[in-house]
């Protein structure tokens, strides 16, 4: 939870409530509808300690983005830099 928080916090997510039994809400922080969609993290103890994504050959993040520059210079400035290429498909 003390690596994920700040991760989803640099992409403006803001915590709704404490820590309870390992899990987080987070919303949007930035949305004015009736219906807001919330994240929930939840911590696992049991899962072991990972490598890097791109050793097992697997992408580390993906997103969908109406302006990906935009977004990605976001992520810039929160210290999250891509670990390889960014496409734009």
């Amino acid at each position: 939870m003390k690596k994920s928080l700040p991760f989803y916090e640099a992409f403006g997510f803001v915590r709704v409530g404490d820590v309870v039994d390992g899990q987080q809400f987070l919303s949007s922080g930035t949305s004015s509808r009736k219906w807001e969609v919330l994240l929930l993290l939840s911590e696992d103890p049991t899962i072991p300690v990972r490598e890097k994504p791109y050793d097992a050959g697997e992408a580390g993040l993906c997103l969908i983005s109406f302006d990906l520059k935009k977004d990605v210079e976001q992520l810039d400035q929160a210290g999250l830099k891509p670990m390889g290429p960014v496409v734009d498909s």
